[in-house]
Formats: structure tokens, C-alpha cells, sequence
């Protein structure tokens, strides 16, 4: 079982660093999940983020808000009953 730290804030002196979580591929082709931005070989890894995801995730609340207002979220779904 393989758990994921899809984003981490370490607070430091007064300052915020955002730390974003790569991969490298390892001798048997599994990813490695790692924080830094090269493997244990040298070379760059590369990011474990979609390309539509930003850990900061800036616009949140407005997407939250478009789907409450169009009926969208899935609380807001009627039951499809299977007869």
C-alpha cells in the first residue's frame, strides 16, 4: 500500500516553501515518489502532478460555486432508483 504526499508546506523562517511532489523510475520500472528535483542517479525527475492540477488549487471556491449554482455537485443529484 502506497501512500501519496500529493503536497507539503514546510514554514521557515517567516517564509512559506512550497514543496511538490516528482517521481523517478527505479531499476524495476516502478515509480519512486519523491521531493526532490533530481533521482539518486542525477538525472531530473519529473512531476507527479496532472497537468491540470496545481497543489496551490487558486481557484477552488469558484468552481465549487459554479457547480452549486448549475445543480452539479453530487449531493445535489436526484437518486437514480434501478427498478
Amino acid at each position: 500500500l502506497k501512500f501519496v504526499l500529493l503536497f507539503y508546506v514546510v514554514v521557515a523562517s517567516d517564509r512559506i516553501i512550497n514543496m511538490y511532489l516528482y517521481y523517478y523510475l527505479n531499476e524495476n520500472g516502478d515509480r519512486v515518489y519523491t521531493l526532490k528535483a533530481k533521482d539518486p542517479a542525477g538525472r531530473l525527475t519529473l512531476s507527479a502532478h496532472p497537468a491540470k492540477f496545481s497543489p496551490q488549487n487558486t481557484f477552488s471556491q469558484q468552481r465549487i460555486l459554479i457547480k452549486r449554482r448549475y445543480h452539479l455537485l453530487p449531493m445535489q443529484q436526484k437518486l437514480n432508483k434501478v427498478e
